[in-house]
C-alpha cells in the first residue's frame, strides 16, 4: 500500500437516513470542528449549509459532501455506478480521506498535528454513528472490501460480524460480544456512545489490520471474532 492511497469508511442502514438525520449530522459536524465556514458539494462546488447540504445528500446526487475538516474528508451516498455498496442496494453512507493526512510530516516521532488529525479523524466517525446509529460501519485502508462468499446485507444483518480496522458495533452487537469485553478490547480507541452502540479503531490511523498483525489479532481473538479477510474490493 502506497502513501496516496485512501481510509474508506461504508454506514450501513436498515432503512436510509432521513433529511433531519443528515442535517444534524452536518450541524454536529460543523459544532465539532468549530467553524462557522459552509459545507462544500463537491459536484459543483457549491457551497452550503446544513439544511441544502442534507437535502442534497438525501437526493442521492452523484456529488460529495465535503466538511469544511482539514483531512479532507468526503461523504456520499449516490445510487449511481458500481460497487459492494450498490450491487445489490443498501441504504448507506460512504466516506473517504487521503492516507496522507493521517501520516508524519517526517521521520520524527510526537507530531502534534498528525496526532491531532488522528484524533478528529476517528471523533468524527464516532460521532457520524452516534447521531445516524447505522446497522453496522466498517473501514479499512485501500477500499471498501468483503471476503469473497459474503455480502453486505448478510454482514450488516450478522449480530457479529467480522473485525474491520474502523468499527460500529450496534447494542445489539455489545451485548452479544458483553459490554466489558467490547470496553476494555485493547484497541487503539474505544467509545461507548450515547446512542447504545460502540465505535473502535483497531490501530491508529493510517495503519492496517491483517492477519500477520498481532494487534489486530488480539483485539480479535479478545471480542471472539473473526477478523475480516476482504477480498471483494468496492
Amino acid at each position: 500500500m502506497q502513501d496516496y492511497d485512501k481510509i474508506w469508511t461504508g454506514y450501513i442502514f436498515e432503512s436510509k437516513p432521513t433529511v433531519n438525520d443528515y442535517q444534524l449530522l452536518f450541524e454536529r459536524l460543523l459544532e465539532y470542528i468549530k467553524n462557522d465556514r459552509q459545507i462544500k458539494i463537491s459536484i459543483d462546488q457549491t457551497k452550503a449549509d446544513s439544511a441544502e447540504a442534507a437535502e442534497f445528500i438525501h437526493k442521492d446526487n452523484s456529488g460529495n459532501i465535503r466538511p469544511p475538516v482539514e483531512l479532507d474528508i468526503s461523504i456520499a451516498s449516490s445510487k449511481e455506478g458500481r460497487g459492494l455498496l450498490l450491487d445489490p442496494w443498501v441504504p448507506h453512507l460512504r466516506s473517504l480521506t487521503w492516507i496522507y493526512r493521517l501520516k508524519r510530516a517526517d521521520d520524527g516521532e510526537g507530531s502534534a498535528e498528525i496526532e491531532r488529525l488522528r484524533r478528529e479523524f476517528i471523533d468524527i466517525h464516532a460521532l457520524a454513528a452516534e447521531v445516524l446509529e447505522p446497522r453496522w460501519a466498517f473501514g479499512r485502508r485501500g477500499g471498501l472490501a468483503i471476503g469473497e462468499d459474503e455480502s453486505i446485507k448478510e454482514l450488516s444483518e450478522t449480530t457479529t460480524p467480522p473485525l474491520y480496522e474502523y468499527n460500529y458495533f450496534r447494542p445489539e452487537t455489545v451485548d452479544a460480544l458483553g459490554w466489558d469485553c467490547v470496553l476494555t478490547a485493547p484497541a487503539w480507541y474505544v467509545d461507548k456512545l450515547d446512542s447504545g452502540g460502540v465505535f473502535l479503531a483497531v490501530r491508529e490511523p493510517p495503519k492496517q489490520c491483517s492477519r500477520g498483525v498481532d494487534t489486530c489479532v488480539e483485539v480479535a481473538d479478545h471480542l471472539g471474532i473473526p477478523l475480516a479477510t476482504p477480498e471483494r474490493y468496492h
